[in-house]
């Protein structure tokens, strides 16, 4: 484990183009709970558009944001703690979902309905942040 603010990182999740990792973090305060997906270094644009668009159905919540000491400013780098939604679409696409319960299984691959039906609310939200006058270049 290792500190991102208020934030104990356990796992790396990814990388995006421009270098910003994205780790699983958990806040101490919130005891067993408060699992969240931290992402450094967020730049103040990334920030200032997530606010404009933080309450549409289909987003992450906005858990925290902050600054640490960065090597390319003596202000300190942005970070941001978005809750973590799981299980992730390709989990769900693959048909690898494990049900943990008393007989552990495995699911099959998900109907074509479904997929669809996931697709469909994927883009309304990117409706949504488009009408916002946001144009998402990065989707995962």
């Amino acid at each position: 484990w290792r500190e991102m603010g208020p934030w104990l990182i356990s796992s790396h999740i990814g990388q995006g183009k421009q270098g910003a990792v994205v780790c699983t973090g958990r806040w101490p305060s919130a005891g067993k709970g408060g699992v969240a997906a931290v992402k450094y270094p967020v730049e103040a644009e990334e920030l200032e558009l997530y606010a404009r668009v933080h309450d549409i159905h289909g987003l992450p919540d906005l858990l925290d944001f902050g600054r640490l000491p960065g090597p390319r400013t003596e202000k300190g780098e942005f970070y941001m703690a978005m809750s973590k939604i799981e299980p992730c679409l390709d989990i769900l696409l693959r048909g690898q979902l494990h049900i943990h319960d008393a007989s552990p299984q495995t699911l099959g691959r998900i109907s074509w309905p479904v997929v669809a039906g996931m697709g469909l609310r994927l883009l309304r939200t990117l409706q949504a942040i488009h009408k916002r006058g946001i144009l998402h270049c990065d989707l995962k």
